[in-house]
C-alpha cells in the first residue's frame, strides 16, 4: 500500500521493512513505477531496463518503515507483475508534447434551456439508482489484467496505419488491448471531454485569418542609416524625391526594437550593448529622449562609413495597424508601427495565410469524409499572440472509455508552428498519442518535419505550405474518417426510423418523425425536436432505471441541455447515434460512478447500434 509520505531511501539488502519499490524517473521524477516490496530481483531489473517513456533514466529507491516492520506475504509473479503502477500520469499528462491552450469562446443561452420546474424536496434522491444486471459497471483493478481481442486488433491496426503514413509510435507497456483500470476510464473520459472543449477547426482558422487581415499588415523597405528616432521614440524617415522615397513615422514595439539595435550593433561591429532599446523601455520621457539620440548618433556613424565605401544595410520594416490609447477620454484612430525588423530577403507567409491554408485543409478533410459518408470531428487548438502562431489540427476517436485499450491511438493530428518576426521557420509535422498503460498514461510520437524558411518567393513560400501539409495530413484524414463513423444525415435518418414505442403513441411518433425528415435542412431549434429528444432521453432514464420515477422529468431537462452543450455537438448531426451519445455522457459526468457507468456502457451501444432506442412521449399534466 503506497503511503502518504514515503520514506524513498535505497533499495537495502533485506526487504523486512520495505513497504513498496520505487522505479523513478531521475530526469522526471513524477514518472515512477510502483512495485511490490517481494518483487524478485529478476523483475525489478526487466523493469529498469525496460524502455517506458523517452529519455528514461531509471533509479531504484525503496519505501521503508523502519518502526513498522511487516511480513513478506506470499509472492507471485502474477500478483508482482499486478502490482506494477504508473503513478501521477493521467489523461492530462503528454511526457512529449503539451497541447496548446484552446481559444476562449463567447457563452451561449439557448431558449430551451427552462429552469427546474419542479422543487428539490419533491424528487426523491433516498437511493442509489437501480443499475440492471445488463448495464452492470465492471470492475477493473490491477489484479483482473485482461486482453480485448477486439481491441489488439483495432490498436495494432492503429499501429500499422501510423507506420504507413511515416509515424512510428513509442510501445506501450502492456500487451495490446489490455483492458484499462478504473482510473484509466476516467482518465480517457476526460480526455475526451478535452477534446470536446475545442472549437471547431474551422471556427480557430477563420478567426486567426481575420484577425491578421484586420492588422492591414505592410512591409516597408528602408536602408538602415536612414531610420532615425523622434524624441518619443518613433521610428521615422525623410523623404527623397531622388529615389522617390516616402517619409514614415512609425511607432514601434520592444521585439522589433531589439532585433533594430541588432542589426546596427552587427553592421558597425559594437560589442557591447549601446543601450538604446533599455533606454527606449525606461517610462521616463527624458530616457527615451537620451536612447534615441544615442540610436541617431549611431546611424549617423553608419552613413559616414557607407559614404567612405561601406556596403549598404537594407531592412524589411514589417508593420501593422495597432489600437491607441484614448488622450483625454477622447478614443484615437489605429496607428502603423513596426513589430519586426527582418533581412530584405526575408519571405513573408504569415499567420493569416497559415491559417487560411489549415481552414482549406479541414475543407478538403470534410468533403473526403462525405464522400465516405461519414462526417469528421476536426477540432483546433491554437496560439496567435500577434508574432507567432501555432495550430494543431486534431482528431479523437468514438470509442467509448470503457471500450478502449492499451495501444489504441485516441488522438492524432496535425502540428503547424511560425513565427512572423523572423525568428524561426515555418515547421509541419503529424502527431498521434496512444494509450500506454491501463491507466492511461500517454504517449506520443511525430511524423517526419517539414521545414520551411522564410526565404525566396512568397507565392512559392505558399505553394510549399499546402503541400506540406497535405504531405502530412494523411494520418488526421484517416481517422478522422475512421472515427466519424456514428455520425451524419444517415445515421440520424436511420435513428428516427428506427424509434421504438407503445401501440397507443406510434401515430405521435409518426407525425413527429415525418415532420423532421420533411424539414432536414431547416435552421433553429424546433418544438418537435425538442419533443423527440425528451422523449428518447425519458425512455433511456425509464428502461434502464438511471433516476428514480419521480426524478424522471427533472433528469429529461438536464439531458436536453448536457446535449445542447457546445462542447458536445461537434460534428455529431441532431439525433445521430453520435449526438445522443455525447449528450448522454456530458449528463453522466455530473452524477454518481455507478449511473456514471451504467451511462458510458449504454452510450457505447448506442454508438455501436447494439442498443435499439425507443421513445416515451411526455407525461399528461395534471
Amino acid at each position: 500500500m503506497t503511503t502518504t509520505a514515503p520514506n524513498l531511501v535505497p533499495l537495502p539488502a533485506d526487504r523486512a521493512n520495505v513497504r513498496a519499490i520505487y522505479v523513478i524517473d531521475g530526469k522526471n521524477p513524477s514518472n515512477n513505477l510502483r512495485l511490490a516490496a517481494t518483487t524478485p530481483q529478476g523483475t525489478i531489473d526487466a523493469v529498469m531496463t525496460g524502455r517506458r517513456v523517452k529519455g528514461w533514466a531509471p533509479v531504484l529507491m525503496a519505501d521503508v518503515a523502519p518502526d513498522a516492520p511487516v511480513a513478506a506475504p506470499a509472492f507471485t509473479l502474477a500478483a508482482a507483475l499486478d502490482e506494477v503502477e504508473m503513478a501521477g500520469v493521467g489523461a492530462d499528462r503528454q511526457p512529449v508534447s503539451q497541447p496548446l491552450p484552446a481559444p476562449v469562446l463567447a457563452s451561449v443561452t439557448h431558449p430551451w434551456d427552462q429552469p427546474v420546474e419542479a422543487a428539490q424536496a419533491e424528487v426523491e434522491r433516498t437511493s442509489l439508482p437501480v443499475v440492471t444486471a445488463r448495464q452492470a459497471p465492471v470492475s477493473r483493478s490491477w489484479a483482473n489484467e485482461a486482453v480485448d481481442t477486439a481491441g489488439a486488433d483495432r490498436a495494432a491496426a492503429d499501429e500499422a496505419t501510423c507506420a504507413r503514413l511515416g509515424i512510428a509510435l513509442p510501445p506501450a507497456f502492456f500487451a495490446l488491448g489490455t483492458t484499462l483500470v478504473d482510473i484509466g476510464v476516467d482518465n480517457a473520459r476526460k480526455a475526451r471531454a478535452t477534446f470536446e472543449a475545442l472549437p471547431p477547426a474551422s471556427e480557430v482558422c477563420e478567426a486567426i485569418a481575420a484577425e491578421v487581415a484586420a492588422e492591414a499588415r505592410l512591409a516597408i523597405p528602408a536602408g538602415l542609416s536612414d531610420l532615425t528616432m523622434t524624441a518619443r521614440g518613433e521610428l521615422t524617415r525623410a523623404a527623397d524625391g531622388v529615389t522617390r522615397r516616402e517619409a514614415f513615422t512609425l511607432g514601434i514595439e520592444g521585439s522589433a526594437a531589439r532585433q533594430l539595435q541588432s542589426t546596427l550593433r552587427a553592421k558597425l561591429n559594437i560589442g557591447g550593448d549601446p543601450g538604446v532599446v533599455t533606454g527606449l523601455e525606461y517610462p521616463d520621457a527624458a530616457v527615451v529622449a537620451c536612447a534615441a539620440n544615442t540610436w541617431n548618433r549611431f546611424t549617423a556613424l553608419l552613413k559616414t562609413r557607407e559614404g567612405k565605401g561601406t556596403e549598404r544595410k537594407q531592412v524589411s520594416l514589417l508593420t501593422r495597424m495597432v489600437e491607441q490609447p484614448e488622450v483625454d477620454g477622447k478614443p484615437q484612430p489605429r496607428a502603423r508601427q513596426v513589430f519586426a525588423v527582418v533581412s530584405e530577403k526575408y519571405a513573408e507567409c504569415d499567420a493569416g495565410k497559415i491559417a487560411k491554408a489549415c481552414g482549406e485543409l479541414v475543407h478538403d478533410i470534410d468533403a473526403l469524409a462525405e464522400r465516405e459518408g461519414k462526417t469528421p470531428d476536426v477540432r483546433a487548438e491554437a496560439v496567435y499572440d500577434r508574432k507567432r502562431v501555432s495550430i494543431d489540427l486534431l482528431t479523437h476517436t468514438t470509442i467509448q472509455p470503457d471500450a478502449q485499450v492499451v495501444g489504441d491511438v485516441f488522438r492524432v493530428g496535425l502540428r503547424v508552428r511560425s513565427d512572423d518576426t523572423g525568428g524561426g521557420s515555418l515547421t509541419v509535422r503529424s502527431v498521434a498519442f496512444r494509450v500506454a498503460c491501463r491507466n492511461y498514461t500517454v504517449v506520443s510520437a511525430d511524423g517526419s518535419v517539414t521545414r520551411i524558411r522564410h526565404i525566396g518567393d512568397p507565392a512559392r513560400l505558399l505553394e510549399r505550405l499546402q503541400e506540406a501539409l497535405q504531405a502530412s495530413s494523411g494520418a488526421l484524414a484517416a481517422f478522422a474518417v475512421q472515427w466519424g463513423k456514428a455520425c451524419g444525415r444517415d445515421a440520424a435518418r436511420d435513428l428516427l426510423r428506427g424509434l421504438e414505442t407503445e401501440r397507443k403513441r406510434r401515430d405521435e411518433l409518426g407525425a413527429l418523425v415525418d415532420s423532421l425528415l420533411a424539414s432536414e435542412r431547416s435552421t433553429g431549434w424546433t418544438a418537435q425536436q425538442g419533443a423527440v429528444l425528451d422523449g428518447i432521453y425519458r425512455s433511456i432514464l425509464t428502461t434502464h432505471d438511471l433516476a428514480p420515477v419521480k426524478a424522471i422529468e427533472d433528469e429529461v431537462i438536464a439531458l436536453r441541455r448536457a446535449y445542447h452543450d457546445p462542447v458536445n455537438i461537434g460534428g455529431a448531426t441532431a439525433f445521430s447515434p453520435a449526438a445522443i451519445n455525447n449528450g448522454l455522457t456530458r449528463w453522466a459526468q455530473d452524477r454518481g460512478r455507478h449511473t456514471a457507468d451504467a451511462a458510458e456502457i449504454l452510450a457505447g451501444q448506442i454508438v455501436s447500434g447494439d442498443e435499439v432506442l425507443s421513445w416515451i412521449g411526455a407525461p399528461a399534466r395534471a
